[in-house]
C-alpha cells in the first residue's frame, strides 16, 4: 500500500511586470534558493471527454491529472528525452499528492506526428504499468505539451517551499507538434505538508485556483 504524502498548494498569479518586485520581496523576507533554475516540460493526457479538465472547471472536490514530465530542453538536439516521469497528480479538497513512475527514454521533436508520439508513449506505458494503472490509461489521449521556467526557494525554517513559474509556452500536438502560444503571466506557488499551518506570506495579489492544464486546454481549443 502506497503511503501518500499530502501537501497544500497555494497559488498566486502576477503579471510579468510584477516579477522583480515579487522576487525582491521573497528574498527580503528571508527565502533562499533551494535548487538552480530549470525548465519543466509536460505532456498532458486526458480522455476524449476531457474529464480532468472538467473536474477542474467544475470545482470538483477530487481531481486527477495525468502527465509525463521531464527537465531541461523541451526538444533536445538528439531528439531523446531522458528520465521522463509519469505522474498521477490527485487533489482531494485542498490537499494534493503525486504518484510517480519512472519511464524509459522518449523520442520527441518539433514536427513529430501525433501518431508517432502516441505509439512511442502508449506502447511503453503498456509495458511498464501494472494492470490497475493500465486501466487508467486505456482511454487517454495526448492533449498538448507545455514548458515553463521554474525557480525554487525555501523559507527560513525549511518547512515551506516556494516556486516561481514563468515564460510559459504551449505546443499543439495535432496533427504534428508545433509551437502555439506563449503566456506572460507568472505563477507563485507555496507548498507545505499536511499537519503544518502556514499563513505568513503576503503579496499584493489574490490567492487563486490555477491549473496549467486547464489553461492549456482553454488556449489551444
Amino acid at each position: 500500500m502506497i503511503d501518500h504524502i499530502y501537501r497544500y498548494e497555494r497559488k498566486f498569479v502576477i503579471s510579468s511586470l510584477q516579477y522583480e518586485l515579487a522576487k525582491n520581496k521573497i528574498e527580503l523576507d528571508g527565502w533562499t534558493k533551494r535548487f538552480p533554475k530549470r525548465t519543466i516540460n509536460n505532456i498532458y493526457l486526458d480522455n476524449i471527454s476531457l474529464d480532468s479538465y472538467h473536474q477542474t472547471n467544475d470545482g470538483d472536490l477530487r481531481k486527477e491529472k495525468i502527465r509525463i514530465r521531464w527537465y531541461g530542453h523541451t526538444f533536445p538536439f538528439d531528439r531523446i528525452i531522458r528520465n521522463p516521469i509519469l505522474e498521477f497528480k490527485v487533489k482531494k479538497d485542498n490537499l494534493n499528492y503525486k504518484i510517480s513512475k519512472p519511464m524509459e527514454s522518449i523520442e520527441i521533436f518539433i514536427g513529430m506526428p501525433l501518431t508517432m508520439l502516441k505509439k512511442e508513449i502508449f506502447c511503453q506505458l503498456e509495458r511498464i504499468l501494472n494492470e490497475q494503472d493500465n486501466a487508467k490509461m486505456k482511454y487517454k489521449e495526448i492533449q498538448f505539451i507545455n514548458n515553463y521556467e521554474r525557480e525554487y526557494f525555501i523559507n527560513k525554517t525549511s518547512n515551506v517551499r516556494l516556486t516561481i513559474d514563468r515564460s510559459q509556452n504551449y505546443f499543439h500536438t495535432t496533427p504534428v507538434i508545433k509551437h502555439s502560444t506563449a503566456v506572460n503571466s507568472i505563477v507563485i506557488e507555496l507548498k507545505y505538508n499536511l499537519g503544518q499551518d502556514f499563513n505568513n506570506f503576503v503579496i499584493r495579489t489574490n490567492l487563486i485556483q490555477n491549473s496549467k492544464y486547464k489553461n492549456g486546454v482553454d488556449l489551444l481549443s
